[in-house]
């Protein structure tokens, strides 16, 4: 069981064809995080069009960012993956 303090997420970069804007998707995000937080960190990334989140049964949270450019969501993937947030 992992204490709540110390949660690592997973980030990935989703497969994005040519039309179709990139999407990062954390997984196992504290329950603590909020919407604003992460519109924080979407705007400190780049410039992103959507974000969803979704809460598990279990408490833990899975958010779903839409970037404009690639280069922002790997970004975004390459500064979050593997943190605790």
């Amino acid at each position: 069981s992992n204490s709540n303090n110390s949660q690592t997420v997973f980030g990935r970069l989703g497969n994005a064809q040519a039309a179709t804007k990139p999407i990062v998707t954390f997984d196992n995000l504290r329950f603590s995080v909020t919407d604003a937080d992460i519109r924080e960190l979407a705007q400190s990334m780049g410039k992103f069009s959507d974000f969803v989140m979704h809460v598990q049964q279990n408490g833990a949270k899975t958010v779903r960012i839409t970037f404009e450019r690639a280069e922002d969501a790997k970004k975004c993937v390459s500064q979050f993956n593997g943190k605790s947030m």
